[in-house]
């Protein structure tokens, strides 16, 4: 690794692109909202305890659910 570290990117001076981003950043996040986005993990959850998860299970790698654990959570995936 060399020292000091390259610089990403210089920071931009120029305002129409900073307010073009901010802009951009405002309808994705108000899509992300709109899509329920925000409560996509509570939605998960719901389902996995209808198919029978603890909440231990949940937490979980699938890689180390049973077979068929790991198969009913990509059945509803």
């Amino acid at each position: 690794m060399t020292w000091p570290p390259p610089r990403l990117a210089e920071p931009t001076r120029d305002v129409d692109a900073h307010e073009h981003a901010l802009h951009a950043y405002g309808e994705a996040q108000h899509r992300f909202e709109a899509l329920g986005g925000y409560g996509i993990e509570a939605e998960g959850r719901r389902v996995l305890a209808g198919l029978g998860f603890t909440s231990g299970d949940m937490d979980r790698p699938v890689r180390d659910l049973s077979g068929g654990g790991a198969c009913a959570s990509r059945s509803h995936g």
